[in-house]
């Protein structure tokens, strides 16, 4: 049976490049790798933040839900909150501890998304969540 050993979420952007810059300068992710779509705008894009990737996909047509489109663990979610607030993010719930044992916030980044990030408390011999 094979094994995995890392996910991807990949999000439908109406502006790749605004989203992708984003992620770079609010929250400090790497801009890993961008597919232009006849050599001008973004079409796809890789950020990365240690072993977390997201993927970022030209969708024009793309509108926001409600609920978390994915939700990333950090270690150190009050850290990585504070920088988020000082570089005026939409932070929507602020660092609290859930009754599921994560200390974690939720912040919209500018195409609406709902990203969560969570710092496991109890942390598994696999891992945050596991």
């Amino acid at each position: 049976m094979p094994t995995g050993y890392r996910s991807m979420p990949v999000l439908p952007c109406q502006n790749v490049e605004v989203c992708a810059a984003f992620y770079v300068e609010k929250l400090g992710f790497t801009l890993a790798n961008f597919w232009q779509e006849d050599g001008e705008a973004m079409a796809f894009a890789i950020v990365s933040l240690g072993t977390i990737t997201l993927a970022l996909q030209h969708a024009p047509d793309f509108k926001p839900h409600n609920g978390w489109s994915a939700y990333l663990y950090v270690d150190d979610v009050r850290a990585l909150a504070a920088i988020a607030g000082a570089r005026a993010v939409d932070i929507q719930t602020s660092p609290h501890e859930t009754f599921y044992g994560m200390i974690e916030f939720d912040l919209k980044d500018p195409e609406g998304h709902v990203i969560a990030f969570g710092q496991d408390m109890n942390a598994g011999p696999n891992g945050p969540g596991l």
